[in-house]
């Protein structure tokens, strides 16, 4: 079935915006997503395969802040590169509610959680009845593998192939000894300037960072409660000492846990409305016949109501399917590999001085290696004792400073072959011989900002 929806495969997002809070999967024309004012994806609607799906039984989940509850609400992942050593976590509650607008981005959630959730204070049980029926995927992704080409498609317009041209003759690139470091005409930048970036975050701003190359349809009523720290502390031991009891038949027994505080009493200090992510129009009505209603525990709406004993809600009489999560994926996919990494650096680096630690960028740490440990000598360097016009040198590991020859001048062919070749010394090297062959697995060069 085709979804009706702002979110399409291949919309285009820029994440150093973040989400926007508040989003209405089942409004044809809304969308969490900022988009750029130039993507060059072609977006199509997603094409969800009809597979049976019954509704869920409720799932539980703690949340001790307003962010960690959007980062689970909001079911949008970041694929990382498949090359990435390091992969970030860019969770969506951060990325919904840390930007400077983050008063005016709580009151529009809260509006629509039916819940007020500007108090700092405050922690929040989050439970979900959710139906599934199923996934589709971007052209260009076939599982969690990017099957697309560095060429313009149906799907893929030329402009992208310019645009990241442009990046790729330009200044900035990374160190070709894949240090991490950025490099300006091959000198290393020890301290990156705003000014050393513009052009890649000007990409940025202009034609986004990322895709959505997946989106799952289905449905998922859900509801949010309030606590008190107090109070909180007490369902974390319970949910800690029964997890298994938070999913399943068993949790309908944590509608115990949405009684209204009242003095020593009681536990929840506000309830949100029971929400369908897809605006179902029976699922409105029966909340407005009060079909919903709790009045052992949580004395109003409760999403547990749907399996309490006495309701006359039936759940599949609530069929809308709407995009319940999302996967994005970055526009470097598109990118040859140098380009790439240094689209994927500046890019952690700009959301993590937006976000700081409430990310992950995981920064890949420059590869350090005791050759010395791993290709232990008996003899360092190497000495030859005879005046001999042919050298051919076999050894695991060699500093080329630490050979040794008897007559230099006589040489006229010299070969190596060796695992790691090291150079530690800063003076030039004269390498003896006018046919000179030098076959090395690794070359370990100084660092060239040591000391800086």
């Amino acid at each position: 079935m085709e979804l009706q929806s702002g979110v399409q495969l291949g919309s285009v997002a820029n994440l150093l915006n973040g989400y926007q809070p508040g989003w209405n999967p089942g409004d044809p024309t809304g969308t969490p997503l900022f988009a750029p004012p130039n993507p060059l994806v072609n977006s199509y609607p997603a094409d969800i395969p009809d597979n049976p799906a019954t509704w869920s039984y409720p799932v539980i989940t703690l949340h001790p802040t307003i962010q960690d509850l959007v980062s689970t609400l909001y079911a949008f992942s970041v694929v990382p590169l498949h090359d990435d050593a390091s992969p970030p976590v860019f969770p969506s509650g951060p990325l919904t509610l840390n930007d400077a607008d983050q008063a005016q981005a709580l009151q529009t959630l809260g509006t629509a959680l039916g819940l007020d959730v500007s108090d700092p204070s405050l922690s929040y049980m989050l439970v979900r009845l959710t139906r599934q029926v199923g996934t589709a995927q971007f052209s260009a992704h076939h599982g969690s593998v990017f099957v697309g080409r560095r060429r313009p498609t149906a799907h893929i317009q030329r402009g992208l192939q310019v645009a990241l041209g442009r990046l790729r003759a330009g200044d900035v690139k990374l160190e070709p000894w894949m240090t991490g470091r950025l490099v300006v005409d091959d000198h290393p930048l020890a301290d990156p300037t705003l000014a050393d970036v513009a052009d890649i975050l000007t990409f940025f701003a202009n034609y986004g960072t990322h895709y959505v190359s997946s989106i799952t349809g289905g449905d998922v009523i859900y509801q949010v409660f309030a606590y008190q720290a107090e109070r909180f502390q007490q369902l974390q031991q319970a949910y800690n000492s029964s997890p298994g009891q938070t999913s399943g038949p068993a949790a309908v027994g944590w509608d115990y846990y949405t009684t209204p505080v009242n003095g020593p009493y009681g536990f929840a200090s506000a309830a949100g409305s029971v929400i369908a992510m897809s605006a179902d129009t029976a699922f409105e009505q029966s909340v407005q016949a009060g079909q919903w209603n709790d009045p052992m525990f949580a004395h109003g709406n409760s999403v547990f109501h749907a399996y309490q004993d006495g309701t006359t809600l039936n759940l599949n009489d609530f069929t809308q399917v709407v995009p319940i999560a999302l996967e994005l994926s970055s526009l470097t996919n598109f990118a040859e590999p140098l380009p790439k990494d240094t689209l994927r650096r500046v890019f952690k680096a700009a959301m993590y001085q937006k976000y700081g630690d409430a990310i992950t960028p995981a920064f890949e740490k420059p590869a350090t290696y005791d050759y010395a440990a791993i290709f232990p000598q008996p003899q360092a360097g190497f000495v030859s004792t005879l005046a001999t016009p042919s050298v051919d040198v076999y050894k695991q590991r060699l500093d080329l400073s630490d050979v040794q020859l008897m007559a230099p001048q006589e040489v006229t062919s010299f070969t190596l072959f060796t695992n790691v070749l090291e150079l530690t010394g800063t003076a030039p090297l004269a390498v003896p011989g006018t046919a000179v062959t030098l076959v090395s697995h690794v070359v370990d060069v100084p660092d060239p900002l040591a000391g800086v």
